[in-house]
């Protein structure tokens, strides 16, 4: 059986034209996802949850994008998280000269994402600001930006090469 050059093409085209489809749709998707992201970071003392709590120790949990802190306190068996991102902001001379029992101011929100429960969005204690709310924030919403300026752009050059793909098959 012989089969049609033209019937190639076309199925060719077909499978170029639906694998840019899904991949424009991914990058729209991420890049609502960074602008959604970006205006839940704004954030104020009053979207979040106080507590003055007694700490009890802090991990330092290495990762290929930067460190998480695992930091548990008395009063929770789970611990809170300082995210690889925001730790970048912390204060980790303070944070490695609080001692068990100390007591710790924190403004936290639950985090649905990843394995921890909640996360410190701000953290004192008597020898000074670990993390500050502000700080949690920029850096934050920078990440975000920085998605919004990144995912259009290979969004963008994954349609422009797979264009030069389609234009080529139909040659």
């Amino acid at each position: 059986m012989k089969w049609n050059v033209r019937s190639k093409i076309s199925v060719g085209s077909v499978f170029i034209a639906l694998v840019l489809l899904i991949w424009a749709s991914f990058f729209a998707f991420l890049f609502i996802n960074c602008i959604k992201s970006y205006i839940k970071y704004d954030l104020n003392h009053f979207d979040l949850i106080y507590g003055e709590l007694t700490f009890q120790k802090y991990e330092k949990i290495s990762q290929k994008a930067g460190a998480v802190f695992e930091i548990y306190f008395e009063e929770y068996e789970e611990p809170f998280a300082i995210d690889n991102i925001t730790s970048k902001r912390a204060d980790k001379t303070l944070l490695g000269e609080l001692r068990a029992g100390d007591s710790v101011a924190l403004y936290f929100c639950e985090k649905s994402v990843g394995k921890y429960m909640y996360e410190i969005c701000e953290m004192k204690a008597d020898a000074g600001e670990i993390l500050n709310l502000s700080d949690y924030v920029a850096v934050n919403q920078n990440n975000q930006m920085v998605g919004m300026f990144v995912v259009p752009i290979l969004g963008l050059l994954g349609i422009v090469l797979g264009v030069k793909v389609l234009l080529w098959l139909l040659k």
